[in-house]
């Protein structure tokens, strides 16, 4: 019997993104075939699945947008019976019509992002893109409630549209405890380890961290990812000479990044309200720092608090308030044991978003 083939598209590297590699394992494990498209420089194949890598000679800026568009719309979808856009980039660019399946994974609102702040000609060229490829869109994904309400208000001319939300939680790798982070750093044995995993870009609440760690007293901060203020807080470190207190590294590939997390204590996800998209984020280092049992210090937003509190997964805070983020740090820091219980009680894995997944791939196309 032949078996259905899915093409997925995404913007970025895929062997650095959670939810794309969830997606694609899922759809290889129950017989599908993928064939995903990123940006890369090489092609792998496994079973069932293609990563297909796409050179893009720009790194920055439209021309990135661009060379991207050209290199998605030569390819044919004929042998696709599905076709997932994971980012309004490759939605736009895609080729598509009305006789394909076409999933549209929103998982940012694009013309809400920081970095269109006072950019109201590219917000509306983003959101006209938009709005014009839905005609094709059979099914909408989004990542928690409170984006689905927004979505569909957003979407509501488009009757059509079938609707899911798909959490970012990982999946159940069975992660062990270690001292990865405190045998690399030389960290002593009393002090605890905050983690920061992710982008580094304003917005992100990382500059304040650095600036609450260097008051607080037995603990240090690990900071793992990269980004365009990776410069900024690496001159500030050496400013402030707290080089002893917060510890950078590099970058790693998804399948890395959850064993090097769990060596930590706990996590930080201080997203600042400053555009619509932080303000309704919820990020997958939320369901990553507790897969990897550590309770988790986040912004005071509409999801990230109803999920903390939902789950007990840490605590809440507004990231404007210096004094309190400290307050809080030391109260996860002096109380891990108790956190830590509480986190065992949940078992939030990508196996329990699985069956809604697939749940999207039972609908057929009629033309």
């Amino acid at each position: 019997m032949r078996k259905v083939k899915v093409g997925l598209f995404f913007f970025g590297n895929i062997q650095n993104d959670a939810r794309c590699n969830n997606m694609i394992l899922s759809l290889s494990k129950n017989g599908y075939c993928v064939d995903a498209f990123h940006l890369a420089k090489t092609t792998q194949i496994k079973k069932n699945i293609k990563l297909i890598g796409l050179q893009n000679k720009h790194s920055k800026g439209f021309l990135k947008f661009y060379c991207w568009f050209r290199l998605i719309k030569k390819i044919s979808l004929k042998p696709y019976s599905y076709i997932i856009a994971s980012d309004l980039y490759s939605l736009a660019g895609l080729k598509i019509n009305k006789k394909k399946f076409v999933i549209y994974d929103v998982r940012d609102f694009f013309n809400e992002l920081t970095s269109l702040n006072n950019k109201p000609f590219k917000k509306m060229f983003w959101g006209f893109l938009e709005k014009r490829r839905l005609k094709f869109t059979n099914s909408i994904i989004t990542t928690s409630p409170e984006d689905l309400k927004i979505v569909k208000n957003n979407f509501n001319s488009f009757g059509h549209l079938k609707y899911f939300t798909i959490y970012n939680f990982p999946y159940n790798y069975n992660i062990k405890k270690h001292n990865y982070l405190r045998d690399k750093f030389q960290i002593n044995k009393k002090n605890k380890i905050l983690i920061y995993q992710g982008i580094l870009e304003k917005g992100r609440g990382v500059r304040l961290l650095v600036d609450v760690v260097a008051k607080t007293k037995d603990l240090v901060f690990i900071i793992l990812g990269d980004g365009p203020d990776s410069l900024f807080l690496k001159e500030k470190v050496n400013l402030l000479k707290l080089n002893h207190k917060v510890f950078f590294h590099n970058k790693v590939a998804y399948k890395e990044l959850l064993d090097i997390t769990s060596s930590a204590d706990f996590g930080a996800a201080l997203i600042k309200p400053v555009s619509k998209n932080n303000i309704y984020a919820l990020p997958n280092k939320l369901f990553e720092y507790s897969a990897c049992g550590l309770p988790v210090l986040c912004s005071n937003m509409p999801s990230m608090t109803k999920t903390i509190k939902k789950y007990n997964l840490g605590e809440v805070v507004n990231v404007y308030d210096e004094r309190g983020l400290e307050v809080c740090l030391k109260k996860i820091s002096n109380n891990l044991s108790f956190y830590n219980k509480r986190l065992l009680k949940n078992n939030l894995t990508w196996e329990k978003q699985e069956k809604k997944f697939l749940e999207i791939f039972s609908y057929k196309k009629n033309v």
